[in-house]
């Protein structure tokens, strides 16, 4: 496994910590899905914000619901099944330097990796 597909999946594995503590106010998100059929393709929502992580006593979790929604939107419009993650930021700035930085790696000529824009976003706006 080439050495930054390890670094992106530390990273998604740091930024869903259940331990992060989130303030009133929200944060700036992008979720991804990397394909489990096809190697190298990866699936970007949009970017959107300002977005607040909350769980419930209950079990209930945004994160977990965007991820679900995200994955599940891939599956229904792409056909592509593959591990969904949501990435947070202070500012949406941030979140858009990241996101391009992130695809910028991807499709590198050393990695030669896809990208696919969905547009999605949680509140259904795509």
């Amino acid at each position: 496994m080439p050495r930054w597909i390890a670094i992106l999946a530390f990273a998604w594995l740091w930024t869903y910590s259940p331990s992060k503590s989130f303030a009133q106010g929200g944060y700036w998100w992008y979720c991804q899905v990397i394909s489990a059929k096809t190697p190298m393709l990866y699936y970007f929502s949009d970017t959107f914000g300002p977005a607040q992580w909350t769980k419930s006593a209950g079990g209930g979790d945004t994160v977990k619901k965007w991820m679900a929604d995200f994955g599940g939107y891939v599956s229904h419009r792409y056909g592509e099944k593959g591990s969904a993650g949501c990435e947070y930021f202070s500012t949406a700035s941030e979140a858009e330097a990241t996101k391009k930085q992130r695809e910028q790696l991807i499709t590198n000529k050393q990695n030669k990796g896809q990208i696919v824009e969905t547009g999605w976003r949680p509140d259904g706006t795509q």
